[in-house]
Order: structure tokens, then sequence, then C-alpha cells
């Protein structure tokens, strides 16, 4: 009852903020264009457009600020004056019911001991902006990713955090969604992406209806520069880096554009390695005892690409295209670990070690149809794409287990070799469309539907050395068989309109989920089917052209893994026996979000606070 409260007396206050004005406003400060000290006493008027009459005038006060209060609605021409100063204009400074507040922040001037050829007055990009839902990141003002990757540009961000195996957490969760122009992401690495490539990166922790349900934490987006977009003729790139003969990446590609067709060939490869280490208590109730394991290794991963797209313009701002990826990776690995078991007192009873060598190696495939489609300048657009993705994955492990007993005496009659193999197989196809209705300048209609359909196949094998006949037997406590087939179909609504600079957008998904699994193994099944309403909500009001306030929520999905499904009883040994439920039902996440933004220059802070259930 509070946070209703709470949020209802924010949306009150600022829909009673945005009505509060009669008459318009234009403020700013004034700056000189060198040293960005402030400019006192600078005179300042506005000129109504139509026939050049002042209307008001005013001066700057020792901090360079100036107001201009109770104008009449119309198009005005700034003028700005000052001794030892050129003079500042800027015309069609526009005052009516959208935009009643002007606020100019920075205005440079330049003083006659510093000359230039040429003024250029404009707004420069803030390195974030708000825009519904999305945070916007504008990767260009990131100086330091230059020459580097994906990865180099998302450690520079707030809220996500890259860890020294490449792993990406949002807000401390790994269970995030990497989108590429809005398209699930077909590289094996973001190394693959070089951050010169990179046009703007938007975190969306609050996604609207528009974005699947699945997923907990949210969604970031990386959003690709164009490439030579309207010139014919051709252009490439070449990219790499090398540290310290732990990591090299090098890719190169070509783009080419002749009138209605554009083309791109990608190519690349890369090599790194890394360390890990682990370690984890067990407390046992019955009876009571206790047991830690450590363990410490090595691992090294190999990968390449090649991709090749192409477009044509069937009509003005009408485009068909295809591409194709293909990814594929080889690791090797090597980890050593110490298993000590320990009795009520503390004192070790047993331990064993597990000496483990992996490898494998990763193939993914992909490639897209699709159609883009704009109808007018307003925002009338149309896209659709159909999809398919596959993968294949081959791991092999060899372990050497030798049991202690509590005189560290070597048991050799439990010593163990085991030789496991992992084969899988996925195909992933998705069916995508979606529509975009402006209604006017304020309002904004948006529809679609989103088919994916899973098939996913997991085949384990382990073998256990026989001594007596020096031969490796199966061990069928272990060994396991599973395919998961899932079937999501999802349409959704979202309603846009903005009312002076206050914006509300709604919207609704519904989803309709069908999944079977089945375990080879012992030839049984099961079916679950459900159906979902996801609703959402975004509000947002500005404050001049600095300060933004916005509020959200909206309700999401975590489906079960297929290792959380799987209905085999893993007894791995006596103390680690585990298996899956098929009863399991998803986990549905609550969240709320309120953030405050101000971006001016030099200075921007965005605080963000955050309820999630």
């Amino acid at each position: 009852m509070r946070l209703k409260f709470t949020i209802s007396y924010i949306l009150f206050s600022l829909l009673l903020y945005s009505y509060s004005f009669s008459q318009g406003k234009i403020s700013g400060y004034v700056r000189d264009s060198k040293d960005f000290t402030s400019v006192e006493g600078a005179t300042v008027k506005i000129f109504l457009s139509s026939d050049s009459t002042v209307k008001k005038g005013t001066s700057t006060d020792s901090k360079g600020y100036f107001s201009l209060e109770n104008i009449k609605y119309g198009i005005y021409k700034l003028v700005i004056s000052e001794i030892g100063y050129h003079l500042y204009n800027k015309s069609n400074i526009i005052i009516d019911e959208d935009n009643r507040a002007v606020f100019l922040d920075t205005i440079k001037i330049v003083s006659y001991a510093y000359t230039t050829n040429e003024i250029t007055v404009e707004s420069e990009k803030p390195l974030m902006e708000l825009v519904d839902e999305k945070k916007v990141f504008n990767i260009d003002k990131i100086l330091s990713t230059k020459g580097g990757t994906a990865i180099d540009v998302l450690k520079k961000l707030p809220m996500i955090d890259v860890d020294a195996n490449d792993n990406v957490t949002l807000r401390g969760s790994t269970n995030a969604k990497i989108l590429i122009d809005n398209k699930p992401m077909k590289f094996a690495s973001l190394r693959q992406i070089p951050a010169d490539a990179i046009k703007t990166v938007e975190i969306i922790t609050n996604p609207s209806a528009k974005y699947e349900a699945e997923g907990v934490t949210g969604i970031i987006n990386i959003v690709m520069k164009e490439s030579n977009p309207g010139v014919v003729g051709y252009n490439g790139f070449l990219y790499g880096s090398y540290s310290d003969k732990t990591r090299y990446y090098l890719s190169t590609g070509v783009n080419l554009k002749m009138k209605k067709w554009s083309l791109f060939l990608n190519l690349g490869a890369g090599f790194f390695k890394y360390v890990m280490t682990n370690r984890s208590t067990v407390n046992y109730f019955d009876p009571v005892s206790y047991y830690t394991a450590t363990s410490s290794g090595e691992g090294n991963n190999k990968y390449g690409f090649p991709s090749f797209g192409v477009e044509y313009e069937i009509a003005k701002n009408h485009n068909i295209g295809f591409d194709t990826y293909s990814n594929f990776s080889t690791s090797g690995n090597n980890n050593f670990s110490k298993n000590n078991n320990y009795n009520s007192s503390h004192i070790l009873s047993s331990y064993y070690t597990n000496d483990a060598i992996g490898n494998g190696n990763w193939k993914n495939y992909s490639g897209s149809l699709y159609y883009n489609g704009k109808f007018d300048n307003k925002g009338k657009e149309l896209n659709a794409e159909f999809s398919y993705t596959g993968s294949t994955g081959n791991n092999t492990g060899n372990q050497n287990i030798l049991y202690y007993d509590s005189l560290l005496t070597l048991i050799n009659s439990n010593t163990s070799k085991q030789q496991n193999v992992t084969d899988s197989k996925s195909d992933y196809y998705r069916l995508q469309a979606d529509y975009t209705n402006p209604f006017g300048k304020n309002s904004k209609f948006e529809t679609g539907y989103k088919g994916v359909f899973r098939v996913n196949d997991n085949d384990f094998r382990s073998d256990t050395l026989n001594y007596n006949i020096n031969e490796f037997v199966t061990n069928e406590s272990v060994t396991n068989h599973f395919k998961l087939n899932e079937y999501i179909n999802a349409v959704y609504a979202t309603l846009t309109h903005k009312i002076k600079n206050f914006r509300v957008k709604l919207g609704l998904r519904l989803e309709h989920t069908y999944t079977k699994g089945e375990l080879i193994t012992d030839n049984s099944s099961f079916t679950k089917n459900y159906l979902d309403l996801f609703p959402t909500l975004s509000l947002s009001q500005k404050f001049g052209l600095s300060n933004e306030l916005s509020v959200s929520y909206s309700r999401r999905i975590t489906r079960p893994m297929i290792y959380r499904l799987n209905p085999f009883v893993n007894r791995y040994n006596n103390q680690f026996i585990s298996m899956g439920n098929p009863e399991l039902t998803p986990e549905f996440t609550d969240s709320y979000e309120l953030t405050y933004s101000f971006i001016s220059n030099p200075l921007s802070l965005t605080p963000i606070f955050f309820y999630r259930k």
C-alpha cells in the first residue's frame, strides 16, 4: 500500500508540474568558449522572428545565468552581446504548448582574442540519454575504447561487469539477454565485435512488452553503425589485438554497395587463456559431517567465424535481405581438486583427489531472411524476419580419482578412471513481425508477433575403467540421454503518448508456452502447457533540458533450464545425488524502477533505484 501511495504521489506531482505554466520561459548559461568561465553582465535579448521586434531583455548574473519569463507563444531569435566577444545568434526558438520552457545549456561565446574561421552552434549528444525504458550510451563519447572490442565497451558502462573470462553480468546477474541490432547475438564471443563499429549500447532493465518476457535482469542491445549509408562504393576494415600471449584477436571485412544492392563479408579468429579457482563447503545434518572441496586449473579457447550478407532495395525505404553466420571453437582445460570429508568433530575421515582433463569443440551456424519497410518519414514501418540457428557440441573428459583414508593411505580398490563424453545438438527457429504506427507527433502504437521454437538434444555417456578386465565399462548410474522441445508463441501491443514534457508508455504481452521432455534412457516423457500475461508501464517527466525523472514496471518470466527438468537420477557419488524435476513451474519476477537523470556540461548524474521480487 505504501509503495502504491508513493508512486501515485510522484505521478500526481509530475502532472501538476507539467500544467503549472501559463506562459513560456527561456533560460540558460553563458560561458567563455575557450576556458568555460562564466560571462557576467552579458546582454541577452529575444526578437520575434516575424517582425524582428525586441520582446524581452536581461543580463547574465555572476554565474552566467539568465532567465526570460512570461513569453507569449511564438518563434523567437536569441541575441547575446558583450564587450570583447563576438555577437551570438540563435534562431527558431519555438515557445508553444509543447515547449513552454526552453533551457539552453550551455551557450559558448567567442572572445575577439580567440578567433576561428567558422562557429557552429549545435546540441552535442551526452554520454547517456533516457529514451522511454532505455538507457542509451553513445559510444563515441568513450574515447578509451578506441581500437578495442565490444568487451572493452561494456567494461566502461555502469551496471555492467565483465570478469576475466568475458562473462557479462548486469546488476550482478548473468540472467540478461545480449542482442545485436535487436536480434539474438550470433557471435561466439563479444570480442568478435570491434568497438569502432558500435554506435550505441542500450541497457533496458525494465523492458517493454515489445521484448520477449524471458529473463530477469534485462537486455543489453548493441546497436551497430551503418556502413556508408546512401553511398555507392566499398569500404573495408582490419582489427587486431594482442595481450601478453594470453589473448589475441584478428578480424577483417569488406562492405560493398552498388545502387540497390549491399553486400558484406566478415572473417575473424581469436585465442585466449584463462585460469580458474573454486572453493566450496557442504554441511550435512544427519549424520552430522562436513565436506570441503578446493580446485584450480587453467584452460584455453580458439575460435573463428565467417559471415556473409546481402540486401536489396525493392523500393525506396523497403529492403529485403539475407545473412548467414558460422562460428566454431575448440577448447582445452585441466583441473585438479581435493575433496575432504570430516566427521562431527571436524576431524578428517577421508578424502579423494580428482585430476581432470577436458577437450571440446562447438559449432554454430545461422541464417535469416528479413524485410524492413518504412512507409513515411513519421515512423510508420513494418519489419519481419525468419531465422534459424543450429549448434552442435562435443565435449570429452578424462578423470583420475584417487581415494585416501583418514591416515592419508591410498585405497587402491577405490581408484577410479573415467571417460565422459557429451554430445549436444540444438535447433532454434524464430519468426517475428513488428509494426509501428504513429498518431501525430505525440502518440505511437506498436504491435507484433514472435514465435520461438527450440529443439534440444543432450546425450551424456560415462565409462569407468574395470581393472579386472582392463576395459572401460558404461556407468549406468550417470549416463543419460534427454531431449527437450519448447515452443513459445507471443503477441504484444504498446501505446506511447506524450503530454508536453510528460511521457507514458503502456504495454501488454501474451505468451503461450508448450514444453515436451523425453528421457530416452528410460523411455519416459512429460508435457507442460501454459498461458501468461505480462503488463509493462513506463512514465517519465522532463524538467527543462537537463533534468528527467522516470518510473517503470515490468513483469518477467524465467523458465526452467534443461538440466532442471531432466528427471534422470544422477548418482555421481553417494554424497552428490541429483535429479531434475519435470513438475517445476516458471519463476515470475515483478520489477520496479525509479531513475533520475541530470545531464549537463561537464557533469552528468544518474542515480537509479530498483526493487525486484
